[in-house]
């Protein structure tokens, strides 16, 4: 179903941080909180005007999460020079000369990358990742695509853990050719959530 495969989170946990950020008149809000216990992420609450009321630190509430993308396009084949610097770090992190040969450049494919926008509110955020899944859909009868893709890598001690989202595409918003699965997507996009039904379901 399509609650099943949209990625939640939660909201008004025991730890981490987590703060309402009402706009102007209180009719909207975006919603600050700790995502894996590690990432702060903040959310535009879509219904805020009729959840505002019932929110309080002694209930969990699940919302699943969605970004809408300002941009989107297939991601640049790009690759980083390190600084020289950075033979340091390598040294520093193995305790002397390590054991492999150290990388002058690094490639950005299959890279995840998830960065408040600079010149964006506090929802907005620049990303890059691999798509899972592309699927179709409409908005108030528009068309619109779905990249599911992995924008957000997360380290855990078992290893690292992908979180992938949902971002919704309109046709006038991607550049260029329309994504692939396996191709990396990059762009800016808003994130907003809707409570999950079970919130209140009493």
């Amino acid at each position: 179903s399509l609650y099943k495969s949209m990625t939640y989170i939660n909201f008004f946990r025991p730890c981490g941080k987590q703060e309402i950020i009402p706009w102007h008149g209180g009719g909207e809000a975006q919603l600050l909180c700790t995502l894996e216990d590690q990432v702060e992420i903040a959310f535009h609450d879509t219904h805020f005007h009729i959840n505002r009321a019932a929110y309080g630190p002694e209930y969990i509430y699940t919302f699943f999460l969605t970004g809408l993308a300002y941009q989107c396009r297939v991601a640049l084949e790009q690759e980083i020079e390190l600084d020289p610097a950075t033979d340091k770090i390598f040294q520093d992190f193995a305790g002397g000369e390590p054991d492999f040969n150290i990388p002058k450049k690094i490639s950005m494919k299959g890279m995840s990358l998830f960065l408040n926008h600079p010149d964006g509110d506090v929802d907005d955020y620049t990303f890059r990742g691999t798509v899972k899944k592309v699927t179709h859909t409409r908005f108030f009868d528009l068309p619109f695509y779905c990249f599911r893709a992995s924008i957000l890598r997360i380290p855990l001690g078992t290893g690292d853990k992908d979180i992938d989202f949902d971002i919704f595409v309109s046709p006038h918003s991607l550049e260029g050719k329309v994504p692939r699965v396996g191709d990396d997507i990059e762009g800016v996009l808003l994130f907003s959530a809707m409570q999950h039904p079970n919130n209140f379901s009493g």
